[in-house]
């Protein structure tokens, strides 16, 4: 069973995060380490390579409480299927994340990301150390170009503490897209973060890719997660 820290990761891309495409890897996608570019990057198109390709990616970081992580992110389109709570049937991406603490045996997870013909997303299911599912309720997409600093919505979602049908809302997330920029490099990112039923914050996960002017992705990614009063963790290849 995962620990609390290793499931956060797991839940990877609840909004996305969602994972993107290799291509165009190594490239620079800034005008310096400093200055970052003015000119459009395709961000819709990023996040359909996000969603419709897959990729992979390993990042390492310290934590606010001295452990030493390293994670990888391997992301693969599925087939249609049936999202248990509904039966709806969505074609999928699945996220299989693998954490590890100071050299530790890894521990991992699985994400599942249902999605629509236009790519908007629709439900979550995670079959981490428990089965948890999260429906969309409002759904968005990027527009076809935006420039660095630009952010906008993608889906609001309930979160049920299972899967099973007629399960009531036992809390909420909310996923959004950012275009960032560091060191050189400009970042698509998929920002989630979930509340309780009271609305007090449960967690956040910021998942980014070095995406191209054109939309490719690249093989260069940050993941910062945060569990309130437990855990800051940032990790990055670049």
């Amino acid at each position: 069973m995962m620990n609390t820290k290793a499931s956060l990761i797991a839940l990877s891309l609840a909004g996305a995060a969602l994972l993107p495409a290799c291509g165009g890897g190594g490239g620079d996608s800034g005008s310096s380490g400093f200055i970052p570019p003015t000119n459009d990057f395709a961000v819709l198109a990023g996040w359909q390579n996000l969603l419709a390709t897959g990729g992979s990616w390993t990042v390492t970081g310290r934590a606010s409480d001295g452990g030493n992580w390293e994670a990888t992110l391997q992301a693969t389109p599925q087939p249609a299927a049936a999202y248990p709570p509904t039966g709806a049937s969505y074609p999928r991406m699945r996220i299989v994340s693998t954490a590890a603490l100071n050299g530790g045996t890894p521990a991992s997870g699985t994400v599942e990301h249902f999605r629509d013909a236009d790519l908007r997303l629709q439900a979550v299911r995670n079959t981490g150390s428990v089965e948890v599912c999260a429906t969309s309720t409002t759904t968005a997409l990027p527009p076809a170009a935006a420039k660095v600093g630009a952010q906008g919505p993608l889906a609001t979602l309930n979160n049920h503490e299972d899967c099973a049908p007629g399960r009531p809302a036992v809390g909420s997330s909310t996923v959004a897209w950012s275009l960032e920029f560091e060191r050189g490099v400009v970042l698509l990112c998929v920002n989630s973060e979930s509340r309780n039923a009271a609305n007090q914050s449960i967690g956040s996960e910021k998942d980014c890719f070095e995406i191209q002017p054109d939309g490719r992705l690249g093989t260069r990614a940050r993941i910062t997660i945060v569990q309130p009063g437990v855990l800051n963790l940032t990790m990055k290849n670049f």
